[in-house]
């Protein structure tokens, strides 16, 4: 359970900028309207920003919005989904074979290229879905 030390500490890190990094960042997770200000929390994927959000709108008996819910039905998909239409075929087809714990030399035998053309579809995949790495991806996917 989330402390509110916990929140507290969450905060101040996201209000100094500490343990964000935007590039990657997955979007502000409460939309909550206090006076005429909204409080977002932001932070990479699996960071604790709903758990952390619910509980402090709870606190301030405010309502919580989840964005990515929100982009969801306004998409009309998930934001996976919309997030892999950026992506090749090839791209795809990499990322699917990452997510099943496929090493380069794997995906190279699956698909008949070479190391080098995998990691130059990794780094754009990487670039494309703001992501740093391949357990990341494989989370994503």
């Amino acid at each position: 359970m989330t402390s509110d030390s916990d929140i507290h500490g969450a905060t101040r890190r996201g209000a100094s900028g500490e343990g964000a990094n935007a590039a990657a960042a997955d979007g502000a997770l409460l939309g909550t309207a206090v006076g005429r200000r909204v409080i977002a929390l932001v932070g990479m994927m699996g960071s604790g920003k709903t758990s952390i959000g619910k509980r402090l709108a709870t606190r301030l008996g405010l309502p919580f919005v989840d964005s990515d819910s929100e982009i969801e039905t306004a998409a009309g998909m998930t934001i996976t989904e919309n997030s892999m239409t950026t992506l090749t075929e090839r791209e795809r087809q990499i990322a699917g074979l990452v997510s099943e714990g496929l090493s380069n030399k794997g995906i190279g035998r699956v698909l008949n290229i070479t190391d080098g053309t995998i990691k130059v579809h990794l780094h754009s995949i990487f670039r494309k879905l703001e992501i740093s790495n391949r357990t990341v991806l494989a989370i994503f996917v």
